[in-house]
């Protein structure tokens, strides 16, 4: 068996949460999330396993957060934490609880382009050059910390143009992995090629909810119709002057924390 990944623990009674980051690469972006659910909550936030160890894929990240995590729990993903959360449900759907998606990325090329239309609008012409350039530079330098550097870098120009009055950043709490996002994003792009994903996401038995900034730049009503298909019990929540980080919105924090605490005081 491959060593545990390393996990953070916030709170130390309550019902059992794992909160999982995005990127992927993005080690540390629900550390604010897992900090503010720690006086109810017992609290979980697992950090990817790095590039260079085993092959990075969805499946293996999932199999070691089942290595770490409790016999049971509700799973919080936000933005490629929401899709790990998603693949986690499907390969181990005794073990979650209930899962909740923050927003979440899509599964089908109609919400990829109107992904991609959208977030063009809001980083502008300027940003937009400066967002293939820094990802052209990531995928053909050889220079580990500069590569991490790079999709640091990458990871605030997208966040800040995804806000809409952001009170923070997680890129603040981020140690990037540039490896392990280039190797993981591959095995995404496979398995939704592939139709793997969404097809086995019929396996999710748990109760699931997508909570969803109306104006996070991923389309968050089209990727739900598309989850539905295979997900017939997802509920959806949309949150108003809201962007892709809701617990860092001014205008959108309050609505996502009762909504979000709701969802968990719910489930028996």
């Amino acid at each position: 068996m491959a060593r545990p990944i390393e996990v953070r623990e916030h709170g130390k009674h309550g019902p059992d949460i794992v909160v999982l980051h995005g990127g992927p690469g993005g080690q540390g972006s629900v550390v604010s999330l897992a900090a503010a659910l720690a006086p109810s909550y017992h609290v979980l936030e697992p950090l990817m396993r790095a590039a260079g160890t085993l092959p990075l894929t969805m499946d293996q990240h999932a199999e070691d957060v089942a290595q770490i995590a409790p016999p049971q729990a509700t799973y919080i993903g936000w933005s490629w934490g929401a899709m790990l959360g998603l693949t986690f449900a499907a390969l181990y759907p005794e073990r979650v609880k209930s899962l909740v998606l923050v927003g979440c990325g899509p599964y089908d090329e109609v919400s990829r382009e109107e992904h991609l239309a959208r977030r063009r609008a809001s980083l502008g012409p300027d940003g937009e050059a400066r967002y293939f350039d820094l990802l052209a530079r990531l995928r053909t330098t050889t220079d580990v910390e500069w590569a991490n550097s790079l999709l640091g870098q990458l990871g605030e120009l997208v966040e800040k143009s995804q806000a809409v009055e952001p009170i923070g950043l997680t890129s603040a709490d981020t140690v990037p992995d540039a490896a392990g996002y280039l190797e993981t994003w591959a095995d995404v792009v496979r398995l939704q090629r592939d139709r793997i994903e969404p097809e086995r996401f019929g396996a999710v038995s748990c109760p699931v909810l997508m909570l969803h900034g109306e104006e996070d730049t991923h389309p968050g009503h089209l990727i739900r119709d598309v989850l539905q298909a295979y997900i017939p019990q997802l509920a959806f929540i949309g949150i108003p002057a809201c962007g892709h980080v809701p617990w860092y919105e001014r205008y959108g924090r309050e609505a996502f924390f009762t909504a979000l605490k709701q969802w968990i005081e719910g489930i028996k």
